[in-house]
């Protein structure tokens, strides 16, 4: 009859009971985080020191020095890159603001010219009453003489000016010769003699050349 043979119980310090419970609160501690108990992984994650952590020198293998200049290189190079990319945008967006500066100018001049070039046969008119009126005083003269020189002045302020016609050598891209005359003493051929239609010009735009009467030989 054989009897039964009881393992005796390890026995287990007061150090040894307390560092159970304290694993044990440890692990229910992270299993309530959800994060497991031991992790390979994030143990062997390399945690980058502060600058205050740094020691005054550091020893570098040839591969770490190398491999730490290819990464400056690369920053470098990097840093080129941005920087042209940027400076070819400031160009090209300054392109732009001139062009669309050019483009609202010539918008603007067009609209002047346009405006311009339907409003002078009004003062070609108001002209016309001034010199038929002759040198009569005429209160209602001197109102068509004062409009009709108020009307000029707007004119200059917006860069519109009578074209120079009246003892100037002719000029076909100023002016219109729609007579000839004989030349007067001492007069060269090609001399404007008379304006019968004044012109005027915006810039260096005519907007009507000047109705003329030139000397021949």
């Amino acid at each position: 009859m054989h009897k039964n043979k009881t393992e005796p119980a390890a026995h287990l310090s007061t150090e040894d009971v307390i560092d159970t419970e304290s694993a044990n609160a440890t692990a229910d501690a992270n299993a309530s985080e959800g994060t497991p108990a031991s992790d390979p992984a994030a143990a062997s994650t390399f945690a980058i020191p502060s600058e205050e952590e740094l020691p005054e020198e550091l020893t570098l293998g040839r591969d770490q020095l190398l491999a730490l200049k290819a990464s400056i290189e690369a920053l470098q190079a990097e840093r080129d890159r941005f920087a042209d990319s940027a400076l070819r945008s400031q160009a090209d967006f300054d392109n732009y603001r001139k062009r669309n500066a050019n483009l609202r100018q010539e918008s603007y001049d067009d609209g002047v010219r346009d405006a311009v070039a339907t409003l002078i046969p009004v003062l070609d008119n108001l002209d016309r009453a001034a010199e038929a009126a002759g040198d009569s005083p005429s209160p209602l003269l001197d109102g068509v003489r004062l409009v009709a020189k108020q009307f000029a002045d707007a004119l200059v302020k917006l860069n519109v000016v009578e074209i120079e016609a009246a003892g100037c050598s002719f000029d076909p891209a100023k002016h219109h010769a729609v007579a000839q005359g004989d030349c007067d003493d001492g007069q060269e051929a090609g001399v404007v003699q008379e304006v019968f239609l004044k012109g005027y010009a915006h810039k260096d735009r005519v907007l009507r050349a000047s109705m003329v009467k030139v000397s021949q030989a």
